[in-house]
């Protein structure tokens, strides 16, 4: 097995809680493996399968103790983050890993690099407060559809006031889930928590998974997620309202390939039966990473908006993103012709490496 399908069947054991075959798996480059999967974030994961398959590596184990400590790390803070938001009578929507880490066999398993929570918009000013008397530091706030709260070491908390900004794809899926308040359901024993319906919980997590696709990509661990929860839900998931949903959206067609990629190459971690089609689509997400590449995301702008098009929207930033990024300039707009140059001579190597993504292959 290369590294990649050593993953694979590394992952697929962990989440189907098997033992692996050490005459399957045969002996893999750990330091190959270990690259990838934390390029991944499924380096605790694969530990997992590594232990039980009696191979130890002091690497791999320091990943997975990271990778709990860090789930119990969040799970104690976001406590504290939620406790202030019902003291607040602020309605509040646990969103990606937060949920998807429960249906995991072990903690650790389902790695997080941040906490993600829908909250009531309106009430933005006063969730900037609580997170700042919870010893955050504000990083982003009303920047597109988030707002980004940190506590060093390790903390990150992305209050979203949207799903979905409105930009492509998200212009669909932001219209789509603009009024997501009416359909959510109330927790148990809470005022103002809420969660999704099985299905619209799916429609979310195959829309998000769609936009980092059709951007810079998305990695093993989303295609992972799309197993282990249809693993659990399929069969008591109205599928019929998943299906009508997801004409809607547009996206009917990508999550039928997308489901059933992953429910072949999970379901046994062999991907020796993959049509062409699959093998270039699991190539994608293998090559994407956990939050995908930036050769991915400027190919693929490029296509959206045209070759043309796509540069001229490098050149000419929109103002919001001068304020933001280029405040001199803002302030000094006298001096706005000359900020090509400056980003230019400033960001040399991204320069270089965009127009390099953009060329096409060299054929050899």
């Amino acid at each position: 097995m290369n590294r990649e399908e050593s993953l694979i069947y590394l992952a697929a054991c962990a989440v189907n809680k098997k033992k692996p075959d050490l005459a399957v798996l045969g002996e893999p480059d750990l330091d190959d493996l270990l690259e990838l999967a934390i390029f991944h974030q499924m380096a605790g994961l694969t530990a997992y399968s590594l232990e039980a398959a009696g191979i130890s590596d002091r690497r791999f184990a320091t990943e997975k103790a990271k990778a709990v400590f860090l789930e119990i790390t969040y799970d104690q803070q976001r406590r504290s983050v939620l406790e202030k938001l019902e003291e607040a009578g602020i309605w509040y929507l646990p969103l990606k890993g937060i949920v998807l880490k429960n249906d995991y066999p072990h903690p650790g398993m389902r790695q997080m690099s941040d906490n993600d929570i829908l909250i009531d918009r309106d009430r933005a000013g006063d969730v900037k407060e609580i997170m700042e008397s919870l010893g955050f530091e504000t990083y982003h706030l009303g920047e597109k559809y988030r707002d980004d709260y940190r506590k060093p070491p390790v903390l990150h908390f992305e209050m979203h006031r949207s799903l979905f900004e409105a930009d492509f794809p998200g212009e669909v899926f932001e219209s789509y889930f603009e009024n997501l308040k009416e359909r959510l359901v109330a927790d148990e024993g809470s005022s103002y928590g809420y969660h999704l319906t099985r299905e619209d919980f799916y429609l979310y997590m195959i829309c998000h998974e769609y936009k980092h696709i059709a951007w810079g990509g998305i990695g093993l661990r989303a295609l992972l997620d799309t197993y282990v929860y249809l693993k659990k839900y399929a069969k008591v998931m109205d599928r019929d309202y998943i299906s009508r949903e997801l004409r809607k959206l547009g996206i009917w067609e990508y999550e039928k390939k997308n489901r059933r990629l992953a429910m072949k190459v999970f379901s046994k971690g062999d991907i020796s039966s993959l049509t062409k089609d699959e093998a270039d689509m699991l190539t994608y997400f293998i090559n994407s990473g956990v939050h995908g590449t930036m050769d991915h995301s400027i190919q693929n702008m490029a296509r959206s908006l045209g070759i043309r098009r796509y540069v001229f929207s490098r050149i000419l930033l929109p103002m919001y993103l001068v304020e933001e990024r280029y405040p001199f300039f803002y302030k000094h707009k006298a001096l706005l012709p000359f900020l090509p140059l400056y980003r230019l001579i400033r960001h040399t190597k991204n320069a270089a490496a965009e127009v390099k993504a953009l060329l096409p292959p060299r054929k050899t």
